[in-house]
């Protein structure tokens, strides 16, 4: 899977350093779509690559949510085409070992404005993890030997 540094939301030297605690929100920065409209999901699906990069330890859970805004300013939850929010699971701290891969609800006919972000609602005291996330064209599901 190849990712693009102009569709990261966290990677590299801007992945997400979980720290923090109780209630803690932590929002990506955003990504510009350069379209005021788009089915984001829909056709050839666009897809979230969430992982947890280094292991997780002393919080209790964390939860990723999309989010999206016309101005860049004001953001909202997106929610697809069932009204499902577009978000992961709550991820309890048992799980959150490194090669751990968040999985969103998608719709065909998803809707996203031209900026998008995920915010992580992290839920007990974090003493270290690490998050990489970015929107990704397709996965490969091919390998060579």
């Amino acid at each position: 899977m190849l990712h693009d540094k102009g569709n990261d939301f966290w990677y590299g030297s801007t992945a997400l350093q979980v720290t923090g605690g109780a209630g803690l929100a932590v929002l990506s920065p955003s990504i510009d779509l350069k379209s005021t409209s788009r089915k984001i999901f829909a056709g050839t699906p666009v897809d979230i690559h969430a992982q947890i990069t280094t292991a997780a330890a002393g919080g209790t859970s964390v939860q990723l949510t999309l989010e999206d805004s016309a101005d860049d300013v004001t953001f909202a939850t997106v929610k697809n085409s069932t009204t499902q929010v577009v978000q992961s699971a709550v991820i309890p701290l048992a799980e959150l070992v490194a090669g751990y891969e968040f999985s969103f609800p998608y719709s065909a006919n998803t809707v996203v404005r031209r900026y998008l972000r995920l915010s992580a609602n992290v839920i007990g005291t974090f003493t270290a993890t690490v998050i990489t996330a970015g929107l990704i064209d397709k996965r490969q599901t091919n390998h060579l030997s």
